[in-house]
Order: structure tokens, then C-alpha cells, then sequence
């Protein structure tokens, strides 16, 4: 069996923490004396993935490389055209082919601080065979109308909705997910379908309805570092642990 292999996305503009991420990438932020995605590059070496992608941009290019030196990473720079990005499931797709990832994929957006095992998401994925994301209870409909929601039985997924304005539950879908390379290979086929080419849920809504995936529902500690508020409330939990 190939070891599971990881690719954290880091290559959003972060436009609503401007002018904190004007010359800044996001996961590289400060909370508490650590860059956001160090958080992850320690969850993910914890749980004993050794082949490490961190997929960025152009404009992002020469923080992440300062950054990377002495770090078991490889880093994964897309091209801009005409300045724009390619989006997150086409950049996702884009370091799958370049890199010519095989077997199992951890997919994580570099801008989650997140409380759970990594190594218990894995063992979740292995026993359903089929992809996986990681869900958490935000306990408002108000709050979800936020995020990606899900409604699931039994933990497989029934329906997505990707910032619905009127929630069907309160379960929101981190940027957290699991693919086998099936998965991975289909992002092509979605994407010549003309289907959207950002925001991970939308991928995740597509597949639920094709080959079936399951949440993995957590309770620990998650935040989605979008704002400059979420940022604040994050600093202030991260430095009571």
C-alpha cells in the first residue's frame, strides 16, 4: 500500500484580513508566535506523513520559500495568467498532475487550526474506503449559513451546500478532506464539466452524488481563519492551551 501523501493549499489572497495579507500570505500570520500553518506541518508529520506539498501561487512565492528552507516540504508554485488564480480545485488538480501523486491523498488548507488526531481522521478514511472530510458542529444556523454545511446518516454525506442561506443543520465541512486517487483523477472530468473552480466544497458536492463520501465529526477546536475577528478569537484560544 503507498503511504498516504499530503497537500496543503496555501495560496488564497485572504482579501477580508487586508491590509494584514496585503504583502502576506495567510497560513504564514502569526498566532502566538507560530505561522498558522506550522500548526498543520507538525499535525500532519505527527501523524507520520513524510511527503509534505504546500501549493502556492506566484505572488506568494518568495515568503513561501523563505519559509520552507530546512522544513520537510516540497513547495508547488502555480502560474498566475493575467494574474489570476487558478482557483483551489483546479490548483489542487493542477499539483496532483504536476507532481504525479499516486495513492492516498490528504488534502488541508493552510489557514485551519483544528483539534483533532490526524491519525484518527486516517484510520476514519480507511475504514470507509471511500473520501472523507472533516466536519464540525458550529451549533448555529446563523453561524453556518458561513461555511460549506452538511447533512449527513450514519456519516455519509446526503446533501452539500456550500453557504446556503438557509442551513439545513449546524455540521460545517472544514477544509479537511481525504481522497483515493480515484477521487484525485476524477478533479479533471469535474473540471472539464465546467463546474466551479474554487472552493473545495464544490468538488465534495460532486462526488457525494457519484461515488459517496463520509464526515468525519469532530468536537475538539476548529477555526477558519477568514477575518480579522476570527483571528483575534483564535489568538485568544490558542494562547489559553
Amino acid at each position: 500500500m503507498l503511504e498516504i501523501k499530503a497537500i496543503v493549499l496555501a495560496g488564497g489572497t485572504a482579501e477580508r484580513l487586508k491590509p494584514l495579507t496585503e504583502n502576506m500570505p495567510k497560513p504564514l500570520i502569526d498566532v502566538n508566535g507560530r505561522h498558522m500553518i506550522d500548526d498543520i506541518i507538525d499535525k500532519l508529520e505527527a501523524a507520520g506523513i513524510r511527503e509534505i506539498y504546500v501549493s502556492t501561487n506566484e505572488r506568494f512565492e518568495e515568503p513561501f520559500r523563505a519559509w520552507s528552507k530546512g522544513r520537510n516540504v516540497k513547495l508547488v508554485v502555480e502560474k498566475m495568467p493575467g494574474g489570476k488564480k487558478l482557483g483551489a480545485i483546479a490548483g489542487l488538480a493542477y499539483v496532483a498532475g504536476k507532481e504525479k501523486i499516486a495513492g492516498d491523498c490528504l488534502v488541508i488548507a493552510g489557514d485551519n487550526l483544528f483539534g483533532f488526531d490526524l491519525k484518527d481522521f486516517i484510520a476514519f478514511y480507511h475504514a470507509k474506503k471511500k473520501p472523507v472530510v472533516a466536519a464540525y458542529d458550529v451549533k448555529s444556523r446563523e453561524r453556518a449559513s458561513q461555511f460549506g454545511v452538511i447533512t449527513e446518516v450514519n456519516g455519509k454525506i446526503t446533501s452539500f451546500e456550500e453557504k446556503p442561506e438557509k442551513p439545513k443543520s449546524t455540521l460545517a465541512a472544514t477544509a479537511c478532506y481525504i481522497f483515493p486517487q480515484e477521487a484525485l483523477n476524477s478533479m479533471g472530468e469535474y473540471l472539464r464539466l465546467g463546474n466551479a473552480r474554487d472552493s473545495p466544497g464544490n468538488f465534495i458536492a460532486w462526488l457525494a452524488g457519484r461515488t459517496g463520501v463520509y464526515a468525519y465529526i469532530f468536537d475538539n477546536y476548529w477555526f477558519d481563519i477568514g477575518t480579522l475577528e476570527s483571528l483575534k478569537e483564535a489568538r485568544a484560544f490558542m494562547k489559553r492551551l
